[in-house]
């Protein structure tokens, strides 16, 4: 619960802030377990011949096309330096660049990881009906506006 947006709840005492996040938990678990009842309804389906579980072997690793390998590796570099940069520089980042207060700078860091809690499902979402994952990732990656272009 962040003291800028939730200010009134703070400036009363740290009772509201409390009841705040207590309502929050309550509706998670509410969440969760008409997920557990949904799936527990949906999940007792026989499994088809077909759909057995086949053995898992190390040497399937191996197999994996090179495109899916470089892909892997673009992800994992791209995601180590932008979590470093959104955990430790971004805030400095915003003060000494842009001139910003450090409350400011700490709210603009948090817009990105609000955006990414409604924008993550969606676009989960999105992919289980195109079916495109590896197309999309990558066109995610290579057209993020805060990439470096050099």
């Amino acid at each position: 619960m962040s003291p800028t947006w939730f200010a009134r709840a703070y400036a009363n005492g740290w009772q509201p802030p409390l009841i705040i996040a207590t309502v929050i938990a309550a509706a998670s678990l509410a969440a969760a377990i008409c997920y557990w009842l949904t799936a527990r309804r949906h999940g007792n389906a026989k499994p088809n011949a077909s759909d057995a579980a086949q053995r898992f072997v190390l040497s399937d690793l191996l197999r994996f096309g090179t495109a899916l390998l470089v892909l892997a590796g673009a992800m994992r570099a791209w995601y180590a330096v932008i979590f470093a940069f959104r955990s430790t520089f971004s805030i400095k980042y915003f003060q000494h660049a842009h001139g910003l207060d450090l409350a400011t700078a700490g709210a603009m860091n948090s817009y990105v990881f609000l955006a990414a809690m409604f924008t993550t499902p969606a676009f989960g979402w999105l992919c289980d009906k195109i079916g495109r994952y590896a197309p999309m990732l990558a066109s995610a990656h290579f057209s993020c506006p805060c990439r470096s272009r050099s």
